[in-house]
């Protein structure tokens, strides 16, 4: 079994976690290298995971002491009688949804058929397959068609089911429930911006993105985990193995089981891994690379943080964040990095402490919480949704990057709780503005029956709050004057509730600046470099790029996502445009244009060289290099330089009034043909020359964008000097 073979490779490294503890305690402020990764334990006495009252819940509150719930292991083993999907009575219910029983003990799979397992809409029983998944102790019945919509379903396992020992289930097991609508619940509750994705075609799915198998340090197969988690109701799931106890051959089943249990519009199988590092536990997604957290190219976060960042689609979420006498994984005390807050995108919610010092350190990050579960109980209780317009992979992971999630109560899962500010989804910032105009929505397909209420906050403070009669559909819409640089949030919760559900944040931000570069004039078939790189972010956010063509003969942009893309000029000629989007950690975009045109003129190009050195007195040599890029010859071709301030002229060149040097190069032929001219100075101070450049009739021209020195580090770097002073 997977199991057995992990577990002779997990002794060593719990070992090495009691070594690293004492040398942790004992010595603080040595850097921890990341040889002994460990698993991720169950809750330990040295937590205190909240109590709850009906008075007083486990809130995420600026000075709040308490845990919330990280591990559900405990709830697979000690599981007393069945457990079904869809629950007893719910309402609301997918059309999509697999009916399922849980037994508390082993089945004999050979009594679990279709005269012992019915399902039923009215007086018609449903056709479909039936299958038994042994480590989960799970059955399952798969419609041949999707349930309809709005419609009452009844369930029924009966006494012909026997466990392994003969001994049949006491009585028949018979549960109702009632699917909900094709339609949104979004959609008539939320208004948003020009540039977000519409209300109306998004819709509320839950999911869990932090498990095991025994690839690691669970049990079963990702194919069991998949199934389960389908079976059990949620709609997306992913196992994510300690990478450092994967083989090669283990990761690519896990991503073969997803792709081959993902059915769009049903079920999304995503697979990822935990990277298992000393000072933390971060889970990746959407990358075909597998990162060990005990190899030593990754020994400190920040060698982590630099792969993540050159991952093209890879996405990252800080996984159970905690600091105590036993645990240090806490990211260097979530030590930002802006980079990096491009790809780690989601944060687990274990304690108020790790949630505000984690925002408050400048990261971006949804809120929610996985069941990190060990045993074969997977997808049985969600701890998180995301709001995305489909249930496809693309759609889902697009949802985790924007980081529109939220935080589902352990005490009821079905609560969805969504929140938008001037029209921008959770996750997203707001550009700065006087005021917010918030719209806080909650789904409940089974209301308790009393009321629920809001809260809205700014930055752990509570600021405006509501109680709203019992229903299934809840719409608040404070506001209140926004704050630069603030985050908000909602909760939301029922009277006896032990933890509310909670939003994620949105941020009031400054859009980024974006610069596309100057406009160029090449000739066919050259490598043209467009350059945003002069983009910025007022906040000092790191910027994504997204480059594209509007306008011209299409060509193939390589590096569109990143500062410098290139693409070779096409032979038609004529005008391209090109725009640039540079989006910031909270989603808000900033554009520019500009513009290329292919030209059959002669394209000329100029650089330029000069010692960076030179005594006083002695010959400074200047060099110009003139190439001709374009597809006809050049005639006539004038190359000037201005002499730098400071420096005499000695010889090269013609020496003309305004103390220009100038050369005619009677012929530059096409295709790159080059010449080289030059000059002599002296002088006895630092230069600085930027003014040359070449010329012709009918040609492109060429200026020099690059500053020449000599001598610049003995004059130049006392003023620089000065102005960090």
């Amino acid at each position: 079994m997977p199991t057995q073979k992990k577990i002779a490779m997990l002794w060593p490294f719990l070992l090495g976690l009691v070594i690293l503890t004492l040398i942790i305690t004992i010595r603080p402020a040595q850097p921890v290298a990341a040889t002994e990764p460990t698993p991720t334990p169950a809750v330990t006495d040295g937590s205190k995971p909240h109590s709850g009252s009906s008075e007083e819940p486990c809130r995420l509150e600026q000075g709040a002491e308490c845990e919330f719930p990280r591990r559900d292991d405990v709830a697979s083993a000690t599981l007393i009688g069945p457990r079904t999907n869809p629950t007893i009575g719910a309402q609301g219910v997918s059309t999509y949804t697999l009916i399922s029983i849980t037994f508390d003990r082993d089945m004999d799979f050979n009594t679990i058929n279709n005269d012992t397992f019915q399902v039923s809409r009215g007086d018609s029983r449903l056709n479909g397959v039936i299958r038994y998944i042994e480590v989960s102790r799970i059955a399952v019945f798969y419609p041949d068609a999707p349930l309809e919509p709005d419609s009452a379903y009844t369930a029924r396992v009966t006494t012909g089911i026997r466990d392994r020992s003969g001994e049949p289930l006491a009585e028949d097991i018979v549960w109702s429930f009632i699917t909900r609508s094709h339609k949104s619940p979004l959609s008539d509750q939320l208004s948003v911006a020009e540039n977000e994705i519409s209300a109306a075609d998004m819709n509320i799915y839950f999911g869990d993105l932090h498990s095991h198998t025994g690839y690691s340090d669970g049990v079963g197969t990702p194919a069991d985990a998949f199934a389960t988690a389908r079976a059990n109701g949620i709609d997306f799931f992913a196992v994510t193995d300690h990478g450092f106890l994967l083989t090669g051959a283990e990761w690519q089943d896990i991503l073969d089981q997803a792709n081959a249990a993902t059915i769009n519009g049903a079920f999304v199988a995503l697979r990822g891994f935990e990277f298992t590092h000393a000072k933390g536990h971060l889970n990746v997604f959407d990358t075909n690379i597998l990162v060990r957290g005990n190899d030593p190219n990754y020994a400190n976060l920040d060698d982590f943080y630099n792969w993540l960042v050159n991952q093209p689609t890879a996405l990252a979420q800080f996984n159970h964040p905690l600091q105590d006498q036993m645990h240090d994984w806490n990211f260097n005390n979530f030590a930002y990095r802006p980079a990096a807050d491009q790809k780690i995108v989601l944060r687990e919610l274990t304690n108020a402490t790790q949630f505000f010092l984690s925002l408050d350190a400048g990261w971006h990050l949804g809120t929610l919480s996985n069941t990190d579960t060990h045993w074969p109980n997977w997808g049985c209780c969600p701890r998180m949704g995301v709001v995305a317009p489909a249930l496809t992979k693309q759609a889902i992971l697009d949802g985790l990057r924007a980081k529109r999630t939220f935080f589902v109560s352990p005490d009821d899962p079905n609560l969805a709780l969504v929140m938008t500010a001037n029209g921008y989804w959770m996750g997203s910032a707001v550009p700065n503005t006087a005021t917010l105009n918030f719209v806080i929505t909650a789904y409940d397909p089974a209301p308790k029956g009393q009321p629920l209420r809001l809260v809205l906050y700014n930055n752990g403070v509570r600021i405006a709050s509501t109680t709203l009669s019992s229903a299934n559909s809840y719409r608040w819409a404070p506001t209140t004057p926004g704050q630069l640089g603030h985050y908000y949030y909602a909760e939301a919760y029922y009277d006896g509730w032990n933890f509310p559900a909670y939003s994620s944040p949105i941020w009031v931000e400054r859009p980024p600046m974006a610069e596309a570069g100057p406009a160029q004039t090449v000739a066919p078939g050259m490598t043209v470099t467009l350059d945003g790189s002069g983009s910025w972010d007022p906040d000092g956010d790191a910027l994504a790029y997204k480059w594209s063509q509007t306008s011209g003969t299409g060509v193939n942009l390589i590096g569109a996502d990143g500062a410098r893309p290139t693409f070779i000029a096409p032979a038609t000629l004529g005008d391209l445009q090109f725009r640039l989007t540079v989006v910031d950690t909270g989603n808000l975009t900033g554009s520019a244009e500009t513009r290329v045109t292919v030209t059959d003129r002669p394209v000329l190009a100029i650089r330029k060289n000069a010692p960076a050195t030179a005594e006083p007195g002695e010959s400074i040599i200047y060099t110009l290099t003139v190439t001709n890029y374009g597809v006809n010859d050049a005639s006539d071709v004038v190359v000037t330089d201005a002499i730098p301030t400071g420096a005499t002229y000695v010889s090269g060149g013609t020496l003309m009034p305004g103390n220009i040097v100038s050369w005619t190069l009677p012929r530059l032929a096409a295709n790159g043909e080059v010449a080289e001219v030059s000059f002599v100075v002296t002088a006895d101070q630092g230069l600085a020359n930027i003014d040359y450049g070449a010329t012709c009739s009918d040609c492109v021209p060429a200026i020099g964008d690059e500053i020449i020195f000599t001598n610049a580090n003995k004059y130049y770097l006392p003023i620089i000097m000065m102005r960090h002073n």
